[in-house]
C-alpha cells in the first residue's frame, strides 16, 4: 500500500514541476503578462522597467534565481563608496548580469507606468509576490517591444530641472499643500530610497 502512495505522489509532483509558465515583459506598454503552458492568461500588470541610460535587455530568457528576499549588491552607491543594499523582494532573475523580476517602486505618468530602473523589472507587491508563486526556475522570461523614451516624460528633465510633487497631503513642516518643488535628480534619489526601505 505504501509504494502505490508513493508512486502516485512521484507522478503528481512530476506533473507539477513539469507545468512551465512563461512571463513576458512589454516594454512599450510597461506591463509583464504571465501565461500558463495552455496560453491562459495567469497575471497581467503594470511594470518599471529599465530607464534610458539602463536598459532592460530585450530577448529570451531562464529564470535562473530565485529569491523571496534580495537584497541589490550594485544600488544604491553610498556616501562612502559602498555599493548595495537595496531591497529587491521576490527577486527573480533572468540574466547573468543581475537583470530580474522583483518588487518595487513603479512610477506612474498619467494612466501608464514608465521605465525608471537600473535594468530590472519592478512589479507592485501584489503582482511581485504573484509572479513569483508563478513562475520557478527554468521558466521562459520573454522581453519584447521597444520603450518610446523621447515621449515619456521623464526623458525631457535634466538633472536640475525643478519639478512639482503633489500627494493631496498637506505637510505642516513646509506649510504647503500644492506640493513639493524638487530637482528631478533628487526626485530619482527619493524614489529609489523609497524601494529600498
Amino acid at each position: 500500500m505504501q509504494i502505490v502512495k508513493s508512486v502516485v505522489g512521484f507522478v503528481l509532483l512530476n506533473t507539477m514541476v513539469m507545468a512551465n509558465n512563461m512571463a513576458i515583459i512589454h516594454l512599450d506598454t510597461q506591463t509583464i503578462e504571465i501565461i500558463d503552458s495552455k496560453g491562459n492568461l495567469l497575471l497581467h500588470g503594470a511594470i518599471s522597467s529599465g530607464n534610458r541610460n539602463h536598459k532592460t535587455p530585450r530577448g529570451v530568457f531562464k529564470i535562473l534565481q530565485k529569491e523571496r528576499y534580495h537584497k541589490s549588491n550594485l544600488y544604491p552607491i553610498n556616501k562612502d563608496g559602498t555599493r548595495g543594499g537595496a531591497k529587491m523582494n521576490y527577486m527573480l532573475k533572468f540574466t547573468n548580469q543581475g537583470n530580474a523580476i522583483h518588487q518595487g517602486n513603479v512610477v506612474f505618468e498619467g494612466d501608464s507606468s514608465i521605465p525608471v530602473s537600473h535594468g530590472c523589472v519592478r512589479l507592485t507587491p501584489y503582482d511581485a509576490q504573484s509572479a513569483f508563486n508563478l513562475l520557478k526556475v527554468g521558466d521562459t522570461v520573454k522581453v519584447v517591444g521597444r520603450y518610446d523614451y523621447e515621449d515619456s516624460f521623464n526623458s525631457k528633465l535634466s538633472e536640475n530641472d525643478m519639478i512639482v510633487i503633489d500627494d493631496g497631503v498637506y505637510d505642516e513642516d513646509i506649510g504647503d499643500s500644492n506640493g513639493l518643488n524638487i530637482t528631478f535628480s533628487d526626485w530619482f534619489l527619493i524614489q529609489y530610497k523609497n524601494i529600498s526601505q
